[in-house]
């Protein structure tokens, strides 16, 4: 699969909602699914499933695949695009609407892992010992964190294509979240005197 570049507010407040963004992690990890399916998946209603497939459908981001279900009702989704590129945003508009997918993408990221954190003690002593979790904070350039942020993302998809080649490894739907942004500090206080 290939990368899609949403340009607009329109493509990127299409991706600022977290049911949109649960239905595209789905669609990555089963090829195609039936907005019935999706709904038993995430416990919704498959008007509601329905619905955000077609807000992601009007920004290209999810295509009608297959054949339609053995009643002619319904048609099961897939993925456009594997990847999900957003552009340099130029207008405030588009400034306020990148900044709103990464807001709630942000939420959504640590839920997940307050989520995973609340049943990790059940997990198998393998994913137990797999988990990773890094921190740090470096004083960079604009260009350096750029660059950081090229090579980290160039790295997690050389290791996503080998996963994807090696099948017979147990595979699970494994979550990698990176993140890299100006971090605001205290200054510090000026002695008076």
């Amino acid at each position: 699969m290939s990368s899609v570049s949403l340009p607009g507010v329109a493509a990127l407040r299409a991706l600022a909602h977290p049911a949109r963004l649960d239905l595209m992690d789905l669609l990555r990890v089963h090829e195609q699914l039936t907005a019935a399916e999706c709904a038993r998946l995430l416990g919704t209603s498959t008007k509601s499933c329905s619905y955000h497939l077609g807000v992601l459908a009007a920004q290209g981001l999810v295509a009608r695949a297959g054949e339609p279900s053995a009643d002619g009702r319904e048609r099961p989704w897939r993925r456009v695009a594997d990847e999900v590129d957003t552009a340099t945003p130029e207008s405030a508009a588009d400034r306020q609407a990148r900044a709103a997918v990464m807001r709630v993408t942000a939420q959504r990221e640590l839920d997940l892992f307050g989520d995973f954190l609340d049943g990790e003690p059940a997990e198998p002593a393998p994913w137990r010992d797999a988990i990773t979790l890094h921190t740090r904070t470096a004083v960079m350039s604009a260009a350096q964190l750029r660059e950081w942020g090229l090579a980290v993302e160039a790295l997690t998809r050389e290791h996503v294509h080998r996963s994807r080649q090696d099948l017979a490894a147990g595979p699970r739907p494994v979550r990698l979240t990176i993140r890299g942004f100006p971090q605001q500090l205290p200054s510090r206080a000026r002695p008076r005197g």
